[in-house]
């Protein structure tokens, strides 16, 4: 995760300086979509931790319901 927000830092200093030959107003515009794109990036990275948290949880809870059917059944 840390990686990909470096490559997007990045993208966007590279970006940004890649304006300063544009006039101030298309600078400006490019330095907003980046953070946009930049904060969109980071809430599709939050989702994906969320769905991982909750694909370890049922993966918890599926081993804990296997362990239970086992003493069950012996």
């Amino acid at each position: 995760m840390e990686l990909k927000l470096r490559i997007i830092s990045t993208i966007i200093v590279l970006s940004l300086i890649a304006c300063n030959n544009q006039s101030e107003e298309k600078a400006e515009q490019a330095k907003l979509d980046s953070i946009r794109i930049a904060d969109s990036i980071t809430f599709v990275l939050e989702k994906e931790r969320v769905i991982d948290s909750i694909q370890a949880i049922a993966d918890e809870q599926q081993i804990i319901s296997d362990s239970i059917q086992n003493q069950v059944s012996n």
